[in-house]
């Protein structure tokens, strides 16, 4: 998917930029979620995450 979406032509002027851990705990507020990937600010807002588990893929 990331592939693809990197092929996409974007409308710069259509962008903000915005802080992805604030958003994530902006949507995700009560609602179980799910994250793919290492994102360092996890370790940092665990606190805010009611339950946390961790999958190596092995």
């Amino acid at each position: 998917m990331a592939a693809i979406n990197s092929l996409l032509e974007i409308d710069g002027s259509s962008c903000l930029e915005l802080n992805g851990a604030d958003l994530i705990l902006e949507k995700g507020e009560g609602k179980r979620i799910a994250i793919v990937g290492h994102f360092p600010f996890l370790n940092r807002d665990q606190e805010t995450f009611g339950h946390r588990e961790e999958s190596t893929g092995r």
